[in-house]
């Protein structure tokens, strides 16, 4: 059953405890549009502080450990929202044919999977350095400035929604997803 509050869709993830409150989920909406200071985000929300913003995010990942989902990281509670269709995704850039490479691929994957920094440089055979070049480079390609809006792209294309988006090629021509 999916609660309708505000154009955002509440999903309980157990019988009537959702993993996400409504002002967690607007939060999570405002990663996914890309903004990612607090006081970006405390703007848009309206009265509300940055360091309410704050305290959000930490309860977000707290919620995650909660529920014994690991890692818990607002990338994973980005890719939680947008895979239980919580958050609106519409907004982000349609990118069919983006190109990458073997290493963009293998981030994107992770990025999916809802990936730490740390996590990926430990998964991968990167190093931090690359890791942030690659990014830098895949912000680029997909026509976005923040990771969190990339993170959310990676998510639609492993999951889908109703974009016209959802595959997209590595400079090998296999699919990503």
């Amino acid at each position: 059953m999916a609660i309708e509050r505000e154009g955002y869709k509440v999903v309980p993830q157990s019988e009537n405890v959702p993993l996400f409150t409504f002002k967690q989920v607007e939060v999570l909406q405002c990663l996914v549009d890309g903004l990612d200071s607090d006081v970006e985000i405390a703007k848009r929300i309206g009265t509300v502080r940055p360091s309410s913003i704050q305290e959000r995010k930490k309860i977000i990942t707290r919620r995650l450990e909660k529920r014994g989902i690991f890692p818990a990281t607002l990338r994973n509670a980005i890719v939680l929202s947008i895979k239980d269709g919580l958050v609106d995704t519409e907004q982000l850039p349609n990118v069919p044919d983006v190109k990458l490479t073997g290493s963009e691929e293998d981030v994107f994957k992770s990025l999916a999977a809802g990936k730490s920094n740390k996590t990926i440089v430990n998964d991968l055979p990167i190093g931090y350095d690359y890791l942030k070049r690659c990014l830098f480079t895949m912000r680029k390609k997909f026509n976005v400035e923040s990771t969190n809006s990339l993170v959310a792209i990676s998510a639609v294309t492993a999951f889908g929604n109703s974009q016209e988006s959802g595959i997209l090629t590595s400079q090998a021509g296999s699919n990503i997803v």
